[in-house]
Order: C-alpha cells, then structure tokens, then sequence
C-alpha cells in the first residue's frame, strides 16, 4: 500500500507576518557587486555606484523581468509558476546571511569562501521555510536553483544575470554612475544559453545608446 503524503496547512496569518518581515529586511541588504575596486581588485576597471540596489530591489526587478520574458521562453504554464516562484525566493536566505562577494583580489571564485556561502545558505532557507510553515515545493525550488542542474534553475539564473546587466546599464546610462556594464554584459553573454535570453542580452546596449543619444540631444 502506498504511503499517503500529508497534506501541508495553508501558512497561517502569524507565518505571512512573519515571513514578510525577512522580505521587508531584504530590502535593506545592499548588493555587494556594485562597490568594487578595480585594477588591483583583478577588475578591469572599478565599479562605483551611490546608493546601490538592495536585494530586495533586485528579486523585484529580476521577478518582473521573469513576468514579462518567460512565456517565451517555450515552457509549460506549470514550469512557468515554478520559475517564477524560483525567481522570488532565490535570495530569501540573504536576509539572514546578507549579500556576499565569493571573489578574490583576483575576481575568481575563492572555493572556500563558496563552500562556506553555500553551507550558511543553505541553513538559512531551512530555517526561513520551516520556521513559517512555508510550501515545501519552495525549498525543493530554492534547492533546486541552488544546484543549477536542471532546465528551469539554468533559466533562472539566466534570468537573474540579464536583470544585473539591465541595472548596471540604467546605473551607467540614466544615474551616472560608475557600474561598468559592458562587464556585465561580458560576464552575461557567456553564461546565458536561451536564444530568447541572447537576443534580449543583445538588445539591451543597442536600447541604452538610443536612450542616451535621445538624452544628449
């Protein structure tokens, strides 16, 4: 006889609360990629942005962009809610941890200092799903973004590295700021695989020099 899976509650009004809260935190937690030397940091040149983006801000605009791009992205409606969840809960545990750089003096990855990001991320969004009785489908989503293995986690962080280079063009372009896109762009083209993504990726410089032509004018 199979095992009969029990059913999970609702989250109750004190878990929504609750949970809203670390969201509301995340909100304050400010992206650490955008204050960056360079040269001697191993970037070819420094970042400098005033008042950068929190993770908050970045999980909104990575789950709009998510809205507006996936449905053509040829999946189903239901691996479409799943990417979509993915998108907004990916970065919950930072609000615990906080945002951090895994990059040496040299901008490669330090394995250890990964290694270590991982493990207390992995505590976090544990201690964040089950302290507020969240869905169990969001830490089998949130693992699964984490590993990187499957057709939805790829798209997503696709997804996630298109909204970095869309920010660090607005930064560049509209706030004046020192953000450096065309590394982000870099950074981005060889990362994504979706033709609809690369399209989009190529798109965006092409955008930005007609807004700032516009603007100049």
């Amino acid at each position: 006889m199979e095992k009969q899976v029990k059913e999970q509650k609702p989250m109750m009004n004190s878990d929504v609360i609750g949970l809203m809260g670390l969201v509301s935190r995340l909100k304050t937690v400010e992206r650490a990629g955008w204050n960056r030397k360079g040269e001697k940091g191993g970037l070819s040149k420094t970042r400098r942005v005033k008042d950068p983006e929190s993770v908050g801000d970045h999980t909104f605009s990575t789950g709009m962009l998510g809205l507006m791009l996936v449905p053509r992205l040829g999946i189903s409606s239901e691996d479409q809610l799943k990417l979509f969840v993915m998108l907004m809960i990916h970065d919950l545990p930072e609000a615990i941890i906080g945002d951090w750089i895994v990059y040496n003096k040299d901008n490669l990855v330090d394995s250890e200092k990964q290694r270590l990001k991982k493990q207390q991320e992995m505590g976090a969004a544990h201690q964040i799903f089950s302290s507020y009785n969240a869905p169990h489908e969001w830490l089998q989503l949130w693992q699964e973004f984490d590993d990187n293995e499957t057709e939805l986690a790829r798209l997503a962080h696709q997804l996630d590295k298109l909204d970095a280079v869309l920010q660090a063009y607005w930064y560049a372009t509209c706030a004046k700021q020192q953000s450096q896109p065309q590394e982000f762009w870099d950074a981005a083209r060889r990362a994504l695989q979706h033709p609809v993504l690369v399209d989009f990726l190529n798109d965006i410089p092409i955008s930005y020099a007609k807004r700032k032509k516009g603007a100049d004018k």
